[in-house]
């Protein structure tokens, strides 16, 4: 008996001191739970329910009532906010709060643009009140109104490539910052200088413009080229703001059609070699650029002219290639320098005849360089009776032509211009070594003499 009344007391002291632990959960801990958790369900629930609203209103204005100004109104947190447009619409255009667009009349038309356009400030409020509920961030109905007046700032198609292309020339870039203006030009002209907002760019929009270059007798190439470059601007504000992809550009062509064989032909490379033009100096200067862009492996005329003295050192000009950054090395010959000879001495450490004259190392005066250069060219093109205008770029065709008629691996030439990428041909030549390279221009060179 007495060992039962024991574990009867033992047994009382545990439910007592787990009834005292249970009052202090119940009376103490639970309640702090339920209190964070209601809390955080609140703020969640601030986060994914208590968001702003967009509402599109009329402000009748005018004595006789007849019509009115939209406006649209941003609602958050009891905070009303007003944006206007300057769209105005009669009366009768509106009913049950919309735009209601005649049947028929004059002002379809216009109450229709209109409809479009205040529809589409609409989805930029919401994408806008979107963004910040989807962030979680506390925020504000002048937060909204800010971010939009912004967007709709800075992000017209006009604006934010002269944006890019002013960071692309920040950054060294002035190749692509050329190609960025060039299409903003072009896009400019075919809209009449009117901007457009980014995300109004749609397929029926790129197709116009796409039959508008074709109609100017543009090349499917060029085409291709402005559209590829506008897409390359299209996607990067896409990406940077969380515009809808409404992909514009898939039923255009923005592809590389094989162009027309623009290299010399072995022949007419030997005739121009030995063309007697002493009588005409600017036709003997672009021949002599032209041959010696062949000797240096179809070297880019940019690259040419931005050589300097110190490029070339012990038998070796070693430079970077502007379009790709990658590393060349050539071996100076001897017809490259009995051509450096013929002329004045260039302007301060550059290596080349180029720019000769004060004023010529500058854009302006490199493209008024070049475009004197292939307009001779395409005389002595004409006298030789090259079917295709004769270019400074045919220099890289030719070298790639004749190097193939002398057996040369086409690892060490890549094809020049067969390959459909450039990636490609930078893969194969990074791996040359480069006493077969030279080898191989040594072969080339002497095609010619």
């Amino acid at each position: 008996m007495p060992e039962i009344q024991e574990k009867c007391v033992i047994l009382q002291y545990h439910v007592k001191s787990l009834s005292k632990r249970f009052y202090i959960f119940y009376t103490f801990f639970l309640p702090l739970i339920l209190t964070l958790s209601i809390s955080f369900s609140h703020i969640k629930s601030s986060n994914l329910h208590d968001m702003a609203t967009v509402n599109i209103r009329l402000r009748i204005t005018g004595a006789s009532k007849n019509e009115g100004t939209i406006f649209f109104q941003i609602i958050h947190r009891s905070v009303v906010r007003r944006i206007t447009t300057g769209y105005r619409i009669l009366t009768r255009e509106w009913r049950g709060g919309a735009i209601v667009v005649p049947k028929s009349g004059p002002r379809v038309e216009t109450v229709e643009a209109i409809r479009r356009e205040t529809d589409a400030d609409k989805d930029r409020l919401c994408r806008i009140v979107g963004r910040y509920a989807s962030r979680r961030v506390d925020y504000t109905a002048d937060d909204i109104v800010s971010e939009y007046r912004r967007y709709m700032r800075d992000y017209t198609l006009f604006t934010y490539m002269s944006k890019q292309i002013m960071m692309l020339k920040e950054y060294g870039k002035n190749g692509t910052s050329e190609h960025y203006a060039a299409t903003l030009r072009s896009f400019s002209s075919f809209r009449s200088g009117e901007d457009i907002m980014i995300d109004r760019i749609d397929r029926d929009l790129i197709k116009a413009y796409e039959a508008w270059m074709t109609m100017r007798g543009l090349r499917p190439n060029t085409l291709s080229f402005y559209l590829r470059t506008l897409r390359s601007v299209y996607r990067l504000a896409v990406n940077e703001v969380a515009i809808p992809d409404a992909e514009p550009f898939k039923q255009v062509f923005t592809g590389r059609e094989q162009t027309l064989k623009r290299a010399l032909s072995l022949d007419k490379l030997k005739k121009l070699k030995k063309m007697r033009l002493m009588a005409n100096p600017q036709l003997a200067y672009s021949r002599d650029m032209f041959l010696l862009s062949f000797y240096l492996r179809g070297m880019s005329f940019m690259d040419m002219a931005l050589l300097k003295r110190e490029n070339l050192m012990d038998g070796y000009l070693t430079y970077r290639r502007r379009k790709t950054n990658q590393l060349i090395r050539i071996k100076w010959q001897p017809e490259m320098q009995r051509i450096v000879d013929r002329y004045p001495r260039p302007l301060d450490t550059y290596l080349l005849p180029i720019f000769i004259n004060p004023g010529d190392d500058n854009r302006n005066g490199f493209h008024r360089i070049a475009a004197g250069i292939n307009r001779s060219l395409k005389k002595l093109g004409e006298l030789l009776g090259v079917e295709n205008p004769l270019t400074m770029y045919a220099a890289r065709h030719s070298w790639a032509t004749v190097a193939r008629l002398n057996n040369v691996s086409l690892s060490v030439i890549s094809e020049s211009m067969g390959h459909q990428s450039e990636s490609t041909t930078r893969i194969y030549l990074s791996t040359l070594d480069t006493t077969a390279v030279d080898y191989a221009n040594s072969l080339v060179i002497r095609s010619i003499r």
